[in-house]
């Protein structure tokens, strides 16, 4: 079985039990371990065991990306603000939209890295989020705020593009949550980009 079409099951699993009601998809996994693992004896049951370890495994890095929608809800958007913090100049954020913008699949790194950049433009313009990290916020105070306010129309389309589901894995990841809160925060920082 390809390691991708495991994350993605996983993922439903997660999203499939949020949406059937259970607050705690956490616990449910444990109880199918118990009754999957613990209930057998003998070489099945160190089979079963390792099969499930794995699952858990990746189970748990699939969860462990993203913890809230916002745009700096996860560790993609997290590595790309060090990233930029670490950098002079608008370079980092006119590279962030053009990976977001090349042909083909555009995976979630790049989009969430996209998606922080232009909050950095959104600032720059001087329509800053309030959750705007606070290095960000510093580094952006050092640097030429009105050549970075010229990407403004270069977002909105690398927006665009990170929002549709056919095309971006962030955006059909999203679509399948039955959150739809990031779909939100995205429209008012597309609204702080004009």
């Amino acid at each position: 079985m390809k390691p991708w079409l495991v994350v993605k099951a996983m993922k439903a699993v997660h999203w499939l039990l949020r949406t059937a009601g259970f607050e705690r998809p956490h616990a449910v996994v444990g109880k199918i371990i118990e009754r999957s693992v613990i209930r057998t004896n003998g070489a099945e049951w160190m089979k079963r065991l390792a099969l499930l370890l794995t699952v858990l495994l990746t189970y748990s890095i699939c969860l462990a990306g993203a913890w809230g929608p916002g745009t700096f809800d996860n560790d993609d958007a997290l590595d790309w603000v060090h990233l930029c913090t670490e950098s002079k100049g608008s370079a980092v954020i006119a590279s962030a939209f053009k990976n977001a913008m090349q042909p083909g699949t555009l995976q979630a790194p790049e989009g969430a890295a996209a998606v922080a950049a232009a909050e950095v433009v959104a600032a720059a313009k001087g329509k800053p989020s309030n959750r705007l990290p606070e290095e960000l916020s510093n580094w952006l105070d050092h640097q030429p705020k009105q050549e970075i306010a010229k990407f403004a129309a270069v977002a909105r389309k690398a927006l665009t593009r990170v929002k549709d589901p056919h095309v971006s894995e962030l955006g059909q990841l999203w679509e399948e949550s039955a959150d739809k809160q990031w779909a939100e925060a995205v429209a008012e920082l597309e609204a702080r980009l004009r």
